[in-house]
């Protein structure tokens, strides 16, 4: 089995990974948004620089389908774009099990995630928006 990649619309993509911790996600998210911030584009006789925001959920921590593990992605997206754009949000539910609260990506905890509770429907997922910006 493999990672997965696919743009669902304008500038959004999904990264499903298979067999990856929450730490690791959080790395490979990291990485992705260094590059892009470090990347440019031509537009109109200049370069435009980019930027990604993306929102990560793990399964089974965080739901135990796709349906719910995207839903809670992009709730942790929208709250990266909230919080200045150009950073990876982990989704987090509070201790006691109320409201729901994001917090960044690097403060997040690291304990591993069982790789045989991943199944085809149940991955970490990331979901990220690079928006381009002058």
């Amino acid at each position: 089995e493999m990672d997965e990649v696919a743009r669902v619309g304008g500038d959004e993509i999904v990264v499903m990974l298979r067999d990856c911790t929450g730490k690791q996600a959080q790395n490979i998210a990291q990485q992705i948004v260094e590059k892009a911030s470090a990347s440019s584009i031509p537009a109109k006789n200049t370069r435009t620089s980019l930027g990604v925001s993306i929102g990560i959920a793990l399964c089974p921590d965080h739901g135990t389908n796709l349906k719910d593990v995207w839903h809670l992605a992009d709730e942790a997206l929208l709250q990266a774009k909230n919080q200045g754009r150009n950073q990876c949000v982990m989704y987090n539910t509070s201790p006691n099990g109320e409201e729901p609260a994001q917090e960044p990506a690097a403060q997040e905890k690291t304990e591993e995630q069982p790789a045989d509770l991943i199944e085809a429907d149940q991955k970490p997922v990331h979901q990220e928006t690079a928006k381009a910006r002058q």
